[in-house]
């Protein structure tokens, strides 16, 4: 798969909550959802007809997956899991259908991949139920005799690992334009899931908007937050200062962080590390006089979340925020359907499971839209400051 770039658009949270599924249901417009396909396939004249009937789909998707999330809004917690997951799902199969060929529209796909491609696992946790319990939910990939197979497979596929961005500060004189670029591009990578799953708290542990909600359950996030910012001189034989400010974080998280990094050799007398109290940061200076070293440079893996603030990942996860919310869903959504006399228990005991859950379900009602709407534009978006 082909690595797709990302451009970077600073919007408000405002308007990331009201407006941008009207963005979304672009993609009910055929002509415009057609024009997107050409544009990513470079698809011939010959290919319309495919073509077309592949946009019409990916309008249905996106139809389902506004009416599964307007239902989930007009529910309590007893089934919004199950209607919200259903949603994320739908929005999977609009990027299989925008990303991936013919192969994977959507009767096409039902041959082989007629199923949700996860497994859901409960271990039965010990009473009472709190927030570490989350532990004991998870998803694994559904395997069979031709390996895996199922929905989340096949978005998995042509789904990429999130770019991690940075604010970018152009002075030419006694001028300066300031915008964002992104610092950790994924190089031909795809979203990985390992034969083990992965739990619901690995899930949360990964999102942004959860951090503060599993410090108060006693709970660890995997997100470390950091800040970018990048000085380029054009005039000064192309000259660039990178500043990461790693902000304070258990020492071991730390070293961690730091141990991800990487730099060609010859960068040693460029890069100055300053240790904080219980954090760091590490400015590096360079040209372009050597592009072949700057390529050999690595930032440990993360994701963008407003413009001055990323967060980098404690261990490596070789995923996306959309991932993450689009799994854990998953994981709610079958354990909400599947075992109703355990979770209407947790909602009636008001246990330290549902109030993670009930923050999680919240979290996905604001960011589920942006994280599809910015795969299917190949956007990052981050909020403004």
């Amino acid at each position: 798969m082909a690595t797709r770039e990302y451009g970077i658009r600073s919007i408000s949270e405002s308007y990331a909550h009201s407006r941008i599924w009207n963005e979304l249901l672009l993609f009910r417009d055929v002509e415009y959802a057609q024009s997107q396909l050409v544009r990513l396939h470079r698809t011939p004249a010959t290919q319309m007809r495919n073509v077309r009937k592949q946009a019409v789909q990916i309008g249905y998707c996106i139809i389902q997956a506004k009416e599964y999330f307007d239902a989930a809004s007009s529910t309590s917690n007893a089934t919004k899991p199950v209607l919200l997951y259903y949603s994320a799902m739908s929005l999977a199969l609009a990027q299989i259908l925008l990303f991936a060929t013919g192969d994977s529209s959507l009767d096409r796909a039902r041959g082989q991949h007629a199923h949700h491609g996860l497994t859901f696992k409960y271990q039965n946790p010990a009473r009472p139920a709190n927030g570490a319990s989350s532990n004991s939910l998870k998803a694994i990939p559904s395997n069979g005799l031709a390996g895996r197979y199922g929905t989340f497979e096949l978005w998995r596929r042509s789904a990429q690992p999130s770019i991690v961005p940075g604010q970018v500060t152009v002075m030419r004189g006694q001028m300066s334009t300031t915008s964002h670029r992104s610092f950790v591009s994924p190089i031909g990578a795809t979203v990985s899931l390992s034969d083990d799953g992965i739990s619901l708290l690995w899930c949360l542990a990964n999102l942004p908007d959860m951090r503060r909600v599993l410090a108060a359950h006693q709970l660890k996030s995997n997100l470390l937050r950091v800040s970018i910012e990048s000085s380029h001189w054009p005039n000064e034989n192309q000259r660039w200062r990178d500043v990461i400010t790693v902000h304070p974080a258990h020492p071991d998280d730390i070293i961690k962080i730091k141990n991800q990094f990487e730099f060609h050799p010859s960068f040693t007398d460029s890069l100055l590390i300053k240790d904080g109290d219980s954090g760091f940061i590490l400015e590096h200076n360079y040209d372009e006089t050597s592009p072949e070293e700057r390529l050999k440079t690595r930032f440990p893996d993360g994701l963008g979340y407003s413009e001055k603030v990323s967060y980098f990942q404690i261990a490596s996860q070789n995923s996306n925020e959309f991932a993450n919310y689009y799994v854990g869903l998953f994981i709610c959504g079958m354990f909400s359907r599947y075992y109703p006399e355990k979770w209407m228990a947790e909602i009636s005991a008001n246990s330290g499971l549902y109030n993670l859950i009930a923050a999680f379900l919240d979290s996905a009602v604001a960011r589920i839209p942006l994280l599809a709407l910015g795969e299917m534009t190949q956007t990052c978006f981050i909020y403004e400051s």
